[in-house]
């Protein structure tokens, strides 16, 4: 089974995001923790 979400890291503590093959673009690590740390709170 293919990954659904992928991190690619572009540079050093940046990565590119893609859900479902959707880039959703480059987000710096403390950005995605943030991501997360939202999704978790609201499920």
């Amino acid at each position: 089974m293919e990954k659904l979400i992928k991190c690619i890291e572009t540079r050093e503590d940046y990565f590119m995001l893609i859900i479902r093959e959707i880039n959703l673009g480059e987000f710096e690590k403390s950005e995605l923790r943030e991501i997360i740390e939202k999704i978790d709170n609201e499920i």
